[in-house]
């Protein structure tokens, strides 16, 4: 991790689920010490929910999030903002943490123009919820360097890494995986993938 909004945010989702595989959303609304932290990021950072069978739409989009794309993206679809490039891939991390309660950390490339791509930061975290409640993760996104309207701008996933409870072998050592949809059998979500070398 890069950049001071997505460390701040995993190290207070680390602290905050204890030794379960995700906190809970109450972890940070009623943790002082979590707010007093997130609050100066707050700004980069979003919240994201879903009924029990339906889609992932922004329920908080930050003031900067919110300029860089040039919209107010609460009640939006989550993967509205995001270029086809970037699109299929941050499906599969949705699908991940959704599904494995994995978050993941990401680095985009952002295209102004044919020569100058800018680098940015996307972190997604899952919330531990009840059955049958409303689905909900947390996550930030932020410019690595400058800050530029990126709306309709081209992105390409560069690179990520999976991240989740250091008490899992798995974890002290995240390996980057291809991991593809293939298609939807009633309730089921079938993948197909493998480990990067």
């Amino acid at each position: 991790m890069k950049h001071s909004s997505t460390k701040a945010l995993f190290a207070q989702w680390d602290r905050c689920r204890g030794t379960k595989a995700a906190p809970e959303h109450d972890a940070f609304e009623f943790d002082a010490h979590a707010r007093e932290t997130l609050q100066p990021i707050l700004p980069d950072c979003f919240i994201i929910t879903a009924a029990p069978s339906g889609p992932f739409h922004f329920s908080f989009a930050g003031a900067r999030l919110c300029t860089l794309f040039d919209a107010d993206l609460k009640g939006q679809a989550f993967t509205s903002p995001w270029s086809e490039g970037a699109r299929a891939p941050i499906e599969d991390f949705l699908s991940l943490a959704e599904l494995e309660q994995v978050g993941t950390v990401a680095g985009l490339s952002v295209w102004l123009d044919a020569d100058k791509a800018l680098p940015f930061e996307l972190i997604l975290l899952p919330l531990a919820v009840e059955s049958f409640t409303p689905k909900r993760m947390i996550g930030a996104f932020a410019p690595l360097q400058g800050a530029h309207t990126i709306l309709d701008a081209p992105m390409d996933v560069t690179s990520w890494r999976h991240v989740g409870p250091a008490s899992e072998p798995a974890y002290l050592n995240p390996v980057p995986r291809f991991v593809r949809k293939v298609r939807l059998a009633g309730a089921f979500l079938l993948y197909e993938g493998q480990q990067s070398p």
